[in-house]
């Protein structure tokens, strides 16, 4: 006898895998535009960094001082850090013409989650070296396609804002890693 299944338009559970597996669950959130919102500096450069930075403002030192956090990132990953099931990373790249950049993100992760996100930073030119089961990204880029887990877009679909994070993965959670299925749209 098969066991039944609860359909939604957004995910499908089987009730059979409740339960499931005793592994933890690895979710990568990308640093820019998905924990910083890189947007909210550019009202704090000047106009000549602009014009000499252009498009390319991760090449300018001192940038990341100027980053805000996304709005509620900081407090969702503080209520995710609460599920042990759940093993989460915040991942960035770099730029090799910019090396401050490194120590001026590892700071900023520093200063808005303190503790709570040590050993817990990974940089990786390219995202589909990491191995785990979920990518939540903004850019489509440096890898990003090619990971091999499940890759949710912030921004739209499943992941609209900050306030989601925790109702998805704090549902994996509870149900274990294998009851959930999330459709991209």
């Amino acid at each position: 006898m098969s066991s039944p299944e609860i359909k939604s338009k957004k995910l499908t559970i089987s009730t059979n895998d409740v339960g499931a597996g005793l592994e933890k669950i690895v979710v990568f959130f990308a640093l820019s535009d998905v924990v910083a919102d890189s947007q909210s500096a550019v009202g704090k450069i000047s106009e000549e960094a602009l014009q000499q930075y252009g498009n390319r403002l991760d090449l300018m030192p001192g940038f990341y001082a100027k980053v805000e956090p996304m709005d509620g990132a900081v407090r969702q990953l503080q209520a995710l850090n609460e599920y042990k099931q759940i093993d989460w990373h915040i991942v960035s790249s770099y730029s090799w013409k910019n090396p401050s950049a490194l120590a001026e993100k590892r700071m900023w992760v520093e200063k808005h989650f303190g503790m709570l996100a040590k050993d817990r930073l990974i940089f990786a030119k390219r995202k589909d070296l990491l191995r785990g089961d979920y990518l939540v990204y903004r850019h489509e880029s440096k890898g990003v396609k090619e990971f091999v887990g499940k890759r949710l877009r912030f921004g739209e679909g499943l992941i609209p804002h900050w306030s989601h994070i925790v109702h998805h993965f704090g549902y994996i959670a509870e149900f274990g890693p294998r009851t959930i299925d999330l459709l991209e749209d």
